[in-house]
């Protein structure tokens, strides 16, 4: 880091905090005289927190409806963040069925057969490394044949 060496007491001086995280900022005193130098130091925490939250919203989502027996898929999404790296980012995605049953989608799937009518709606859960979270739904209306 910087170090500040003879500078006056009596002035303010400021530090850009350009990344998040934990910083350490030191002051020291030191007092010399022709018998011995007193050294004082006092260590000061800032915490630089993302609040931030992601964006996340669906992309071609044009299926809105479908009929009992049919398959309907989760709509392809895009996502990012002021911080986390795509990579790093936990992605959470779910339907929920017209009685209220949550099926959550394992890797790889994306996919679910209507068994009942009513509404099926998608929810896609991003979280950054902070825990800062977003949510983009979509609804399908699933009709008796």
């Amino acid at each position: 880091g910087l170090k500040l060496e003879n500078v006056p007491t009596d002035q303010t001086y400021y530090i850009t905090l350009s990344q998040y995280g934990k910083y350490q900022i030191t002051y020291t005193l030191v007092e010399e005289d022709w018998v011995a130098e007193n050294r004082l130091s006092l260590v000061k925490s800032v915490f630089v927190i993302d609040e931030e939250e992601p964006q996340v919203k669906f992309i071609n989502a044009t299926q809105t409806t479908a009929k009992v027996g049919d398959i309907i898929t989760l709509p392809n999404y895009i996502f990012q963040d002021n911080h986390t790296e795509n990579e790093k980012m936990t992605i959470v995605a779910s339907v929920i069925n017209p009685y209220g049953r949550i099926y959550y989608f394992e890797e790889g799937y994306n996919a679910i057969k209507c068994l009942y009518a009513g509404e099926y709606r998608f929810i896609l859960m991003v979280m950054d490394e902070q825990g800062n979270m977003a949510y983009a739904t979509h609804t399908v209306v699933v009709k008796a044949k």
